[in-house]
């Protein structure tokens, strides 16, 4: 939709992907580590609650697909979650793939915080 319906880039976009490039380790790096402590971190909420979560870590991406280990809907705890904790999660059944899996997102600073939240109403 932009090359229809733009001549060209801004030149703020151009600059700032100029100086991702010339920094592209840094940024790199930075993410991994983000990536590595939020992945430490879901994966320490499914140990402290085995009975209820499973993940696979997958294969270095930053979005993993756990599920509930004791059959609830995905769907079912997201709304649980949007209305008691003002959460957004998204479940399984969004992406072709069972209800009671849900989607996680793991490139963000912060997750712990929101982790306990969701901990709080497992």
């Amino acid at each position: 939709l932009k090359d229809y319906t733009t001549i060209c880039s801004s030149a703020p976009s151009e600059q700032l992907g100029v100086t991702a490039l010339e920094h592209g380790s840094r940024i790199l790096a930075r993410n991994r580590r983000i990536l590595q402590q939020n992945l430490g971190l879901f994966t320490d909420l499914v140990r402290r609650h085995p009975e209820v979560l499973r993940h696979n870590p997958g294969q270095g991406g930053s979005i993993i697909f756990p599920s509930f280990r004791d059959g609830r809907s995905g769907a079912e705890f997201s709304r649980k979650l949007r209305e008691k904790a003002n959460l957004l999660m998204l479940s399984g059944d969004l992406f072709d793939m069972p209800e009671h899996f849900f989607r996680v997102g793991l490139g963000r600073a912060g997750l712990g915080e929101t982790l306990e939240l969701f901990e709080e109403n497992l």
